[in-house]
């Protein structure tokens, strides 16, 4: 059967079945630095999704699979700050969750990482946008969580369709 990941396609062996895809996204170095004394800052930080999708535990639900999700991000990241947990509806209409939280990158700033998760049929998906949390406007927060709940099972919509 044929597959696709961001434009390339295979053809895999027949009986093999999706067990986990990963697909990381970072955006553009800026063109022209405010500051060369920031310059590590804004090289290393830049706004990065990665979304993973692999087999969900045989039983596993969506609340489950929330909060097993955030007792392993309480439990790892030193310096977690303002764990949230939210209902997170995608637009095709797909139940989510969605984990906001913050932790300390160096001793001068902080990241904000948005954690989605959405389960299909017993398939989990996973989106992690992760920014540096004093870049996060509400318009580049509203913005974040839009591209978060855009993602739908299906062919992907052209421009023009």
């Amino acid at each position: 059967m044929d597959r696709e990941i961001d434009g390339l396609t295979f053809r895999a062996p027949d009986g093999f079945e999706v067990e986990e895809t990963m697909l990381s996204l970072r955006a553009p170095e800026p063109r022209d630095l405010k500051d060369p004394r920031l310059m590590q800052r804004q090289l290393l930080t830049r706004p990065n999704l990665v979304v993973h999708r692999k087999r969900a535990r045989p039983g596993a639900d969506l609340a489950t699979l929330a909060a097993e999700t955030s007792r392993e991000l309480a439990d790892s990241i030193t310096g977690l700050t303002g764990l949230d947990l939210a209902e997170l509806a995608f637009e095709d209409g797909a139940p989510g969750v969605l984990l906001t939280y913050e932790f300390p990158a160096t001793h001068a700033f902080n990241l904000r990482q948005y954690f989605a998760i959405r389960l299909d049929g017993g398939m989990a998906t996973t989106l992690t946008l992760t920014t540096v949390a004093a870049d996060v406007s509400e318009k580049t927060h509203q913005a974040y969580v839009n591209s978060l709940r855009s993602a739908r099972l299906g062919p992907p919509i052209r421009k023009g369709d």
